[in-house]
């Protein structure tokens, strides 16, 4: 038997993938929270890289995905987190040669002021 509450929160948690401050992201976030098995947001990015990582224990492990497949905001972010590792990576293929086309300019921008800042 499907829990009619569970249902209740999957049908807000599509509802606030536009806006992360915004009441129903609020509410939502509340109700993971406090209903068993499930996280909200800021603990999803908490365990962000041990899962990527694959050293998420398997309770967590199981919360971690069961919120990946609820929230499309937090689905993107972790989207996005893969996709910069993945660039980080070819990044460091070689020391020398073009940057990949898709390395974003800004990206290129905050590193090369950063090393700036250390000098």
């Amino acid at each position: 038997m499907k829990d009619p509450l569970l249902g209740i929160l999957m049908r807000m948690a599509r509802g606030h993938l536009q806006n992360r401050h915004g009441w129903r992201h609020r509410m939502v976030g509340l109700m993971f929270r406090h209903y068993p098995g499930l996280i909200n947001c800021r603990t999803f990015e908490s365990f962000l890289m041990d899962y990527h990582e694959g050293t998420l224990a398997e309770p967590s492990r199981k919360r971690f995905e069961r919120h990946l497949a609820m929230c499309g905001l937090c689905r993107a972010s972790y989207q996005g987190y893969v996709r910069s590792i993945e660039i980080g990576k070819r990044l460091f293929e070689t020391e020398t040669g073009p940057l990949p086309e898709e390395v974003p300019s800004e990206l290129v921008g905050a590193v090369v002021s950063a090393m700036r800042a250390k000098e």
